[in-house]
């Protein structure tokens, strides 16, 4: 899905571990005074590397790459954006005072209060924030060589997901202990009794057969994936709940 990186292949996350509270301040003061309040010189940058990624809880600053990335979130329904400039356009000021109490726009105080300092200003941010893909317990035991699947997402107490990858012409039978959601992003086969294929164009109104939904029952029991492909992988993105006890 990215074979060409774009114009901004590097995320911008947390804060340097020397930045104070005041000097953040000042970039968000630039807010409102129009152009680039140059929030990003306050954090760093990392190159994208594909196949990787980073658990960003809420309340942590982030200016994410130019990418497709696979992101599952905590439900969430506010918004705060610090960077007054981002992708080479002006963001509106309604952008930074999204959410904020009527009778506290204009406190930039306020907009401070709702980041997480601490793990902003991590100096070991690497270490805690980024995921690097492991290859789960049962795949590496199985004897079947007709898969690979890999712990992708891992360090978040909310929600964690697999990459399940399936070889040209296998079929496989995969147990888990928890329920998940399911989306096929390369590939065609069968999920269970259902005919699965990733999305490639898609019309409005159009039905599709790449998502899916496990039960717990159905996930320990196992469930049957064929690729019908005699040449591709087949690809399958699994995202579960809080608390998977795999993890736990």
């Amino acid at each position: 899905m990215n074979n060409h990186l774009a114009a901004q292949p590097i995320s911008f996350l947390g804060l340097q571990p020397h930045v104070s509270r005041d000097e953040l301040k000042e970039r968000l003061v630039r807010f409102g005074e129009g152009g680039d309040n140059r929030i990003t010189e306050l954090s760093l940058g990392y190159r994208t590397r594909l196949g990787t990624g980073w658990d960003i809880p809420a309340g942590v600053l982030h200016a994410p790459a130019s990418v497709c990335t696979y992101e599952p979130q905590a439900a969430s329904d506010v918004l705060c954006m610090c960077e007054s400039w981002s992708n080479n356009r002006e963001v509106p000021d309604e952008l930074l005072w999204k959410d904020t109490p009527a009778d506290r726009i204009g406190d930039l105080d306020y907009i401070l209060d709702l980041l997480d300092w601490e793990r902003n200003v991590d100096p070991d941010f690497v270490s805690h924030r980024q995921l690097i893909p492991y290859e789960t317990k049962e795949s590496i035991a199985a004897a079947d060589p007709g898969y690979v699947e890999k712990w992708i997402v891992y360090k978040s107490p909310s929600f964690s997901a697999k990459e399940l990858t399936v070889s040209p012409g296998a079929t496989v039978e995969i147990t888990d202990t928890d329920a998940y959601g399911a989306i096929v992003i390369q590939g065609y086969g069968t999920f269970g009794v259902h005919q699965a294929a990733a999305a490639t164009v898609i019309r409005f109104g159009a039905l599709t057969q790449d998502e899916f939904f496990a039960s717990e029952d159905a996930a320990r029991g196992g469930v049957r994936v064929t690729n019908l492909s005699g040449t591709e992988p087949m690809v399958i993105l699994k995202h579960f709940g809080p608390g998977n006890s795999s993890l736990t």
